[in-house]
């Protein structure tokens, strides 16, 4: 898997959001830092084709994702952050319904759901509603 992203600038009226931001991601867990209005969600939205960039290309496996948005979007995961959830769920259950909602095979699932949680360290409270 190889995630890039080439000179992506993003402008709204004359105001430049993103300038010619661009970098390569491959397998790992990353992190993005940044003030308020750095423009974090913007690249998110842009990534993950919400918005469109006034410039740049963002590259999944070598592949523009405007000619193949189906095969990036069955390996993407994006969480806004004006996002509502089902409080009473639990961690696993969320999880295993996003799964279903992309028509991921429920075995394949559970037992990817069970490898990122203790990925990030969380499998000791899958069973935890998210509210608590």
């Amino acid at each position: 898997m190889l995630l890039e992203l080439n000179n992506i600038t993003k402008k709204y009226d004359d105001t430049v959001v993103l300038n010619i931001v661009s970098f390569s991601l491959k397998p790992g867990v990353y992190g993005l830092l940044g003030s308020n209005g750095s423009g974090k969600s913007t690249l998110f939205r842009i990534i993950s084709g919400v918005i469109k960039q006034n410039a740049g290309t963002v590259k999944y496996n070598h592949d523009d994702v405007r000619t193949n948005s189906d095969a990036f979007r069955s390996v993407l995961g994006f969480l806004p952050q004006d996002f509502s959830y089902y409080p009473d769920f639990t961690g696993m259950k969320f999880m295993l319904y996003i799964a279903a909602l992309k028509g991921i095979n429920k075995n394949f699932a559970k037992k990817r759901c069970v490898e990122l949680l203790k990925l990030v360290e969380l499998e000791d409270v899958k069973n935890k509603k998210i509210k608590k």
